[in-house]
């Protein structure tokens, strides 16, 4: 469960700790959860849902932390594509992570983050 606080403005935002909840994908460096537009069912390394984090560095450099990152945290790169809208897919033992991230304003970029169960066809 994400617990909220309030922001500035108007919004609410999750603390930077909160974000510790999440122990199996890379979190950038002094990112933000915006929880209105965040779901989040379960937790540590068996969660599903989507969070929305909001972040002062550049799309790029979002981009190459996950592609740095995420090995080390158990994922498998399944796809990316580079664009204005730069996703990247990434298959684990159980679920499916997609990764969009939009450059936002000069420096910035939002960062959406949906969680699956990967789904298993039997012979």
């Amino acid at each position: 469960m994400v617990s909220t606080t309030s922001s500035g403005d108007g919004g609410a935002q999750a603390d930077r700790g909160n974000l510790t909840q999440f122990t199996d994908i890379a979190i950038p460096g002094g990112a933000k959860m915006n929880v209105d537009r965040s779901l989040v069912l379960g937790s540590q390394d068996s969660w599903t849902g989507r969070i929305y984090l909001e972040t002062n560095q550049t799309p790029s450099t979002v981009f190459e932390l996950y592609r740095r990152e995420m090995p080390g945290f158990g994922w498998t790169e399944l796809s990316i594509v580079r664009s204005a809208r730069n996703l990247l897919t990434y298959v684990g033992d159980d679920r499916v992570a997609t990764i969009e991230i939009v450059k936002t304003n000069i420096t910035g970029s939002s960062v959406t983050i949906t969680m699956v169960p990967k789904h298993t066809v039997a012979n």
